[in-house]
């Protein structure tokens, strides 16, 4: 006698088959709607808004942004100061060691980075000069006698010169 097809062991292979099938489908459908092309990209309104022209200056002359000789003399002194002070963390050193090689040579200032400082680029790297040295000095729990506060006062007046806003001095 001929089986009918309809044993336990048939329709285990029919549904084996058939989630076989599906998960086949399945993938190559997942592949083609992940290969088809996205159709045209609009523009957000910050792609489309017009750059401020000192920014765009700034970026295409960075050597315009030199500092004055006594500027230049204040940051090396900092520099001094930071390469002095071993109250600086890795990261902190780090961040300050940057921004003075930036005000020292502008030009080595990447693009972007001009581009979301601003206008005024260089008063702008001497005020995160000023935020690392704080930071430090209250992730140090504000110790009373810490070589920061001395690099802190320059950094300080280096902000006045540069037309920024002085922060009151720590300690």
């Amino acid at each position: 006698m001929k089986s009918s097809g309809n044993t336990p062991a048939d329709q285990r292979r029919f549904f084996i088959s058939l989630a076989f099938f599906l998960f086949t489908v399945g993938v190559i459908g997942f592949a083609a709607i992940s290969r088809a092309p996205s159709g045209t990209v609009t523009p957000t309104p910050a792609q489309s808004l017009p750059m401020n022209p000192t920014v765009v200056a700034n970026v295409q002359n960075a050597a315009n942004l030199a500092l004055p000789e006594s500027q230049r003399i204040a940051v090396q002194d900092i520099k001094t100061g930071v390469d002095a002070c071993p109250d600086y963390g890795p990261e902190r050193r780090s961040q300050m060691l940057q921004h003075i090689a930036w005000l020292l040579d502008p030009t080595t200032i990447p693009s972007d980075i001009l581009m979301a400082i601003g206008e005024d680029p260089m008063g702008r790297l001497v005020l995160g000069m000023s935020t690392f040295t704080r930071v430090q000095w209250q992730l140090l729990n504000s110790p009373a006698g810490s070589c920061l506060l001395d690099v802190d006062a320059q950094v300080n007046t280096l902000l006045a010169a540069a037309g920024q806003p002085t922060a009151e001095p720590l300690g």
